[in-house]
């Protein structure tokens, strides 16, 4: 490419994502079906821009030959969208002075180094490639109800997730990138919605009629996963607290509160959980799911309303849980946040899920300079099958006058750096068993 400001849009409508690439600068067009690529010289209308979508036939007598390593086909397939997003990726198309492939070595970097961050480029852009490959069979699918199809999608999602990538943040992802996670965070949201539905009402006959739910659980899929997350929740918790809490709230528990089930039957097992959604319907299939179960009912209430609106109740919670979907994005997460530093009880403990690496394509992610108003005390990351990385915090004793949210304090957070531990009985080894890394004063 002879001019390095060229600048391309990406438009993939309804089924895709909307980005824009880089500063200013002389734009190309090209259009196919629902593919639409759309640029221009600075001085061309929009109108005219208009005119072209929908009559691609015009485009190449209005404007110059392209300039790209590749010409559009006739026919929009799968293989072109996922080429061309790996070409957006690599930087073969100049866009931002981030994304910029250097014209001249650095010469300063020793061979070795160069190789390294090539293969880790060439990793992560593998792993964008993936994801936007299933991206694109998800927004296909008819629906998002369990069925083979979309199990399967779903399944090899999660399982490109997995693998650790030390480079990968949310700084380091592009326009695109950031785009269609947001949109395949909402979608991984809703399929889990109509997963839990689907096997609350399948568990509800066999609880009824053995008026026991805990035997039936294992035929939820990723059981295992939440007896793990439990484990690891209750673990970090306990090596914080002289005593298991009396009451504890679950914010965000939707239709099968398997995360409050496991708790309460294995880790808490004299202690009280008020569950909360903002969904009527998952609230009332929840807890006509935990009805069914005289022992574990006794100790299990189920509420209507929203995490951001919930008052003085939150005061007498000694652990309030906050599940990775309860705020899809920043903002959203901070303005709970907020909330539950200004009406929780002083220290209280908060444990928030959030997700780290590729995993932040499946769970928004949450950092502990977020928790403004709560002492962060342990940050951990799985590396196994285990999603979601477990924050724990505390309300100080003492907040700024006003009831206002105090900010984050220093000092005393530690983040874990591999996987939790336990005993061959099942019971957790303490926090100082476990490798512990004094993060950095200001968290």
């Amino acid at each position: 490419m002879e001019e390095a400001n060229h600048v391309m849009y990406v438009y993939l409508p309804l089924r895709f994502l909307t980005a824009a690439f880089g500063p200013s600068g002389p734009h190309l067009s090209f259009v196919s079906r629902d593919l639409y690529i759309a640029s221009s010289f600075p001085h061309l209308p929009s109108t005219l821009l208009h005119e072209l979508s929908s009559s691609p036939n015009q485009i190449d007598s209005l404007l110059p030959p392209p300039r790209l390593p590749f010409s559009l086909p006739s026919k929009l397939n799968a293989s072109f969208i996922f080429s061309l997003f790996q070409t957006i990726h690599m930087g073969f198309i100049p866009n931002n002075k981030d994304n910029e492939v250097p014209t001249e070595p650095r010469k300063e970097e020793k061979k070795e180094a160069v190789e390294e961050e090539e293969f880790v480029d060439r990793s992560v852009s593998n792993l964008i490639v993936r994801i936007t490959e299933l991206y694109v069979g998800i927004c296909d699918l008819p629906c998002l109800q369990p069925s083979p199809q979309t199990n399967s999608l779903f399944t090899d999602l999660v399982a490109a997730c997995i693998p650790p990538y030390p480079s990968l943040s949310l700084s380091s992802l592009s326009t695109t990138t950031l785009a269609m996670r947001k949109h395949l965070i909402s979608l991984c949201s809703a399929a889990e919605s109509h997963l839990e539905r689907h096997y609350s009402a399948l568990l509800l006959p066999l609880a009824l009629s053995s008026s026991s739910l805990l035997p039936h659980l294992t035929l939820f899929p990723y059981f295992s996963n939440y007896v793990s997350l439990s484990l690891l929740e209750s673990s970090l918790l306990l090596s914080h607290l002289p005593h298991p809490p009396t009451h504890l709230a679950f914010l965000g528990s939707g239709p099968l509160p398997l995360s409050s089930i496991v708790l309460a039957s294995r880790h808490f097992t004299s202690s009280f959980f008020h569950n909360y959604d903002l969904d009527p319907k998952a609230t009332a299939m929840a807890a006509s799911l935990v009805s069914a179960d005289f022992i574990l009912s006794s100790r299990m209430e189920f509420i209507t309303a929203d995490a951001g609106a919930i008052g003085e109740s939150l005061h007498r919670y000694g652990v309030v849980f906050l599940a990775a979907l309860v705020g899809f994005n920043r903002e959203e997460k901070a303005a709970v946040v907020e909330h539950l530093a200004r009406h929780m009880a002083p220290e209280a403990m908060l444990v928030v899920r959030s997700a780290h690496g590729a995993r932040m394509f499946l769970y928004p992610v949450v950092e502990p300079e977020d928790l403004k108003g709560f002492e962060v005390l342990s940050v951990y990351h799985p590396d196994d099958e285990v999603i979601n990385s477990v924050i724990i915090a505390r309300k100080p004793a003492a907040v700024q006058a006003g009831g206002g949210a105090a900010t984050a304090l220093a000092g005393s957070c530690k983040c874990c750096e591999r996987k939790a531990m336990f005993n061959g009985h099942g019971g957790p080894i303490m926090a100082d068993d476990l490798k512990l890394e004094e993060l950095p004063s200001g968290f």
